[in-house]
């Protein structure tokens, strides 16, 4: 190769390289998001990227709560009070499960809840343990957890196992496959951590202890697996139903050297585009104001990465975040669920904002209805 072909070749090198700096990598088998940086915005409109199904939940004396369901399925809705209050799809109450206290078939506070319909389980974490019902209430068995254990992060992985999540490393390792029938661990997922970084911040007043937090997602539904998200680290892999470990982003610059931390909690796909949040970790305990989200979305088509702005064609003016979080307490795949509450929607309703079938429902509402279910499932 002459000089004059040796110096065109390098020059063509180099201006692909610094091409490929200017975006996200397009290859959707490895992401690199800069957490810092500013990025411009793109609209969308929700109804553009998925189907939304809108639930009312019925206003039953017996049936009262507060906030929105802990668990959405196929066929249920589940409402965590005093008992856990089950209701169907549409929104119908069916029954309470009086299941509360410190008896051995009982529990003591609900951290997370799962079912899987094709075997009628109901597994409620609690304080060292896992107890399984089936959906009407019938106890079926406990699955035991470490001494002061508690997990609020799992998922169903397979008909043997539960996916989890520790985040106060009372296991040797934070990802784990945890036994259904009997709590063993059966196998470690190998992602590792130098120093564990808590992304929330702590004051102690007297004998109390106050804490806040911004929204942690470190398991996340995905196609072929599970997104783990370990915020101490700078690498979101997927863990695939074959129990493959692969990477498949990265965010800089390196959390451990910045202060405040920001951290990402990796993304919801939909055909089109992957939705994420990174939190910025400061905290005023003056203002107790913090934890500010900054919502992205990556385009699969070019890679490239913009700030959401995701709009609802019903409500003028309504603005929501596409979040990993949606999703956590949705069963299925490329699913999620909002809410808005009554006052909001009548408050909009009488200025005009709404139209469509959101303007229909509100129309039906009173000021004690419940809050407005927005399931929604991507195209």
């Amino acid at each position: 190769m002459t000089t004059k072909h040796l110096t065109i070749f390098l020059l063509f090198i180099w201006i692909c390289s610094a091409c490929q700096q200017e975006k996200t990598a397009v290859n959707p088998d490895f992401i690199e998001v800069n957490v810092v940086k500013t990025y411009p915005v793109k609209e969308l409109h929700l109804e553009d990227l998925a189907e939304i199904e809108y639930v009312l939940p019925e206003l039953h004396n017996d049936f009262l709560y507060r906030g929105v369901p802990r668990l959405i399925t196929d066929d249920y809705l589940f409402f965590q009070e005093e008992e856990l209050l089950v209701f169907d799809r549409k929104g119908k109450p069916l029954h309470k499960m009086n299941r509360g206290g410190e008896g051995p078939e009982e529990f003591i506070y609900v951290f997370g809840i799962l079912y899987d319909p094709e075997v009628d389980e109901l597994y409620i974490s609690t304080v060292e343990k896992i107890q399984v019902y089936s959906v009407t209430g019938e106890y079926k068995r406990l699955i035991p957890l470490k001494e002061g254990a508690f997990i609020s992060n799992m998922h169903i992985f397979d008909e043997k196992h539960l996916i989890c999540y520790d985040n106060y490393e009372y296991y040797s390792a934070p990802f784990f496959l945890l036994s259904r029938e009997d709590g063993r661990i059966t196998e470690e997922i190998d992602i590792r951590y130098e120093t564990k970084l808590q992304m929330f911040s702590q004051r102690t007043k007297g004998e109390m202890v106050y804490t806040y937090t911004g929204p942690q997602e470190h398991i996340v539904k995905a196609k072929d697996g599970f997104l783990l998200t370990e915020h101490s680290i700078d690498t979101v892999y997927l863990y695939t139903f074959g129990k493959e470990l692969i990477p498949v982003l990265t965010r800089t610059p390196p959390i451990a050297t910045q202060q405040p931390y920001i951290y990402l909690n990796s993304y919801q796909e939909s055909l089109d585009y992957l939705f994420m949040t990174t939190i910025n970790a400061e905290f005023s305990w003056e203002t107790t104001e913090g934890f500010f989200p900054t919502n992205l979305l990556i385009d699969k088509k070019d890679g490239k990465i913009y700030e959401q702005k995701i709009k609802l064609k019903d409500y003028a003016g309504k603005e929501i975040a596409l979040s990993p979080g949606l999703p956590d307490r949705v069963t299925g795949f490329m699913t999620g669920m909002f809410f808005l509450s009554a006052d909001e929607l009548l408050e909009a309703l009488e200025a005009g904002k709404l139209s469509g079938r959101l303007q229909e429902i509100t129309s039906q509402m009173e000021e004690e209805s419940n809050m407005l279910l927005l399931l929604y499932q991507f195209k």
